[in-house]
This record gives structure tokens, C-alpha cells and sequence, in this order.
């Protein structure tokens, strides 16, 4: 996977230094000198959809695990790792499955709620590209940016279809009897067991309708909330654009850069789909680029603090533990450490 992530992200960096060689670097710096210092806004201004995001994952939580405010700590963690780190996209959700383990939400119970809130997501995403897509044939005259966003839309659309079949089926149950061919070493009792309890955990989360619609209601929100920021965006490099356009805009580009989730942070996909998507809708490449590039500087503001804490929050109880596990390994059987 490393190597995988690697190699994505070579050819990602290869792509965005040809979109801002073919937009031209000087034109892109003059967008950005036009945005100056007032691009840092988006940080604070992206807080209450970081919040949306927070809720919607803490209502597919059990009732009893830490409260919102916490739940916001971590949220704002995972998402720095999902902008900054390799494989981001996924470690993510592990971070996240993680610190409610850590917190005494059950091991099931902590991973139903990030396969829930993931589903969560992508559901969502879905349902607001098919209105970009709608928006994009609506006022765009360009029919192959239209019929090359249907395919990719629709691919995308049936892995998640897939990701959602395979939870009714019981992914956990049917991964685990897996390990009775190739991974037969690895078959035990114990991990049938856990495989059972996560799906059946799956389930409970699923059957609290509300709470579900809720969650999705929430991080509906949280998308629109990144829309805002496109349109704040664009108005910061000097361009005006109806709400029509920045929807189609914000909205495919959020699909194209989650389905090339094995690139880290999407690095040269989102530029790519800005500019591409951009000129579909009539708005010029530099101010389409400077706009990605805009949302990437809110990612560094807020994500590199947030990978700190996540070593400083989350990691250093993880080796804690891990060196008082390894210490109690170490002591002699029999041993006091009375004296």
C-alpha cells in the first residue's frame, strides 16, 4: 500500500504541474495576489461544517460514548489526516474507529459507526453530484464534459451501491470465512465471533432510522457548507458566478477527488477537476485552479495542527500502552515489584 500510495501520488503531482504549466503559474499568482491574505477566512469559516461532520458521526455512535465536543476534537484530526496524510482517506476512518475504542465505545460498536458514517458520506456525496451533474447539463453547452461526468459518476455510484450490498450480505462474516482458504493460519473461533458482532453491529446502526437520517441530514450540510466556500472562494479571486455553477462546480469535484482516494490528499486530481469542470461552466482556468488551490491553504491551516495533536492526543497514549504491554511481557514470572 505504501508503494501504491507512492506512485499515486507521484502521478497526482505529475498532473497538477501540468494543469498550473498549461493554466500558466503567472496568471494562477495573480488570482491568488487578488485573494491575498483573506484566503486564511476559510479556516474559521469551514468550523461550523466541521461541526455538521462531527454530528453526523456522533449520532451513529452508541448514546452513551463521549459527547459532541469531543467528538468535533477528533473529527478535526481525521480530517487533517485525510488531507494530509498518505492513504488519507483511510486512515481516517481508522483514527476515528480507534479513539472510540480507546474511549469505551465497544470494538463492534466502534467500527459499525465509521462503515456507517463512511456510507454515510459517500451517499451523500452521491446524491449532491447527480444535482451537479443535473446543474452541469442544465447550463453548460459542453456535452462531452457532461457525458465524461455521467460515466465517472456512474462508476462511482455503482462501487457504492456495491460497498452497501456487501454490508447487508455481512462484508465482516464473509471477510473473516475468507480466512479459511489463503489466510487459514489466521481462522480462528475468536475472529468468527468478532466478524459476526461487527456485522450485527452494522445492523443496530442501521435500524435507528431516524438517528440514520439525521446523520445524513447532517453531513448534507456539511457539503453544502463546502459549496459556501467554492462561492467565497471564487468571489476572493475576482469572480462572480451563480449558485447553479459553484453547486455543479463544488459538487463533481468533491466526486472526482473521493474516487481517487489512493492519491494522497488528491494532490493534481482536484486541481485537474477544477479546471476541467471550470471550463465546462464558463469559468476561466486561473480562477478555477486558484480556487483549489485556496482550499488547499485552508487544509494546511487547519490540518497540520490537527496532525500534531493527533501524535500528541492520540498516539502518545497508543505507545504508552504499547510499552506497558511490553514491559509486563518482559517481567519474570513469579516476580513482585514490591521488593
Amino acid at each position: 500500500m505504501k508503494r501504491a500510495s507512492v506512485i499515486a501520488l507521484l502521478v497526482g503531482l505529475a498532473i497538477g504541474v501540468g494543469v498550473i504549466a498549461w493554466v500558466g503559474a503567472g496568471t494562477v499568482a495573480e488570482s491568488m495576489r487578488a485573494a491575498g491574505w483573506r484566503v486564511v477566512l476559510l479556516a474559521p469559516m469551514f468550523i461550523p461544517s466541521m461541526a455538521l461532520a462531527a454530528w453526523s458521526w456522533r449520532l451513529l455512535l452508541p448514546r452513551r460514548a463521549p459527547g459532541l465536543g469531543r467528538t468535533l476534537g477528533v473529527m478535526w484530526i481525521s480530517l487533517g489526516v485525510a488531507w494530509l496524510a498518505p492513504m488519507g482517506q483511510i486512515a481516517a476512518e481508522v483514527v476515528k474507529a480507534m479513539w472510540a475504542r480507546g474511549r469505551g465505545v465497544p470494538g463492534s460498536a466502534a467500527l459499525a459507526s465509521v462503515v456507517a458514517d463512511k456510507t454515510v458520506q459517500v451517499g451523500t456525496q452521491i446524491v449532491l453530484a447527480l444535482v451537479g451533474l443535473a446543474l452541469l447539463a442544465w447550463v453548460s453547452s459542453d456535452a462531452g464534459a457532461v457525458a465524461g461526468a455521467a460515466i465517472g459518476l456512474g462508476v462511482f455510484a455503482l462501487a457504492v451501491v456495491g460497498f452497501m450490498i456487501a454490508q447487508a450480505r455481512g462484508m465482516f462474516r464473509a471477510s473473516a470465512a475468507l480466512a479459511r482458504g489463503p489466510l487459514k493460519r489466521f481462522a480462528t473461533e475468536a475472529l468468527h465471533d468478532k466478524a459476526g458482532r461487527a456485522d450485527d453491529a452494522v445492523r443496530a446502526v442501521y435500524a435507528d432510522r431516524r438517528r440514520l437520517t439525521l446523520a445524513a441530514l447532517a453531513r448534507l450540510g456539511f457539503r453544502l457548507g463546502l459549496v459556501i466556500e467554492t462561492y467565497v472562494a471564487l468571489r476572493l479571486v475576482g469572480v462572480e458566478v451563480g449558485p447553479a455553477r459553484v453547486l455543479a462546480l463544488e459538487a463533481l469535484a468533491q466526486a472526482v477527488r473521493a474516487g481517487a482516494f489512493l492519491v494522497p490528499a488528491g494532490v493534481g486530481v482536484q486541481e485537474g477537476a477544477f479546471v476541467a469542470l471550470g471550463a465546462a461552466l464558463g469559468i476561466p482556468a486561473p480562477a478555477a485552479l486558484a480556487v483549489s488551490l485556496c482550499k488547499r491553504t485552508r487544509e494546511l491551516i487547519l490540518g497540520v495542527p490537527a496532525l500534531v495533536a493527533w501524535q500528541v492526543y492520540l498516539g502518545a497514549p497508543a505507545k504508552r500502552s504499547a510499552t506497558n504491554r511490553s514491559n509486563a511481557d518482559s517481567t519474570p514470572s513469579g516476580s513482585s515489584s514490591g521488593g
